[in-house]
């Protein structure tokens, strides 16, 4: 899936950030930074581009950021 998210634009770290978010639902950074072992920064700024593009939406949930897929169609729309 990582090879296919890269041919429709995404960075390889995004990629890889999109693929955990969708795998585990809406959930913390922590748990992505836990699953994926990159670092922080690294996910945080995946999170940050992916949110701004509109395939990741962010929330809160009892004062934790938590993070979503958008429509998955929007891949492929953009």
């Amino acid at each position: 899936m990582l090879k296919e998210l890269q041919a429709l634009g995404l960075q390889k770290n995004e990629a890889m950030v999109y693929e955990a978010v969708l795998k585990n639902g809406p959930c913390r950074a922590a748990l992505i930074i836990t699953k994926l072992a990159l670092h922080r920064n690294l996910v945080y700024r995946a999170l940050d581009n992916l949110v701004d593009e509109g395939y990741v939406t962010k929330f809160t949930q009892n004062g934790v950021w938590q993070f979503q897929i958008t429509d998955p169609h929007m891949l492929l729309t953009n």
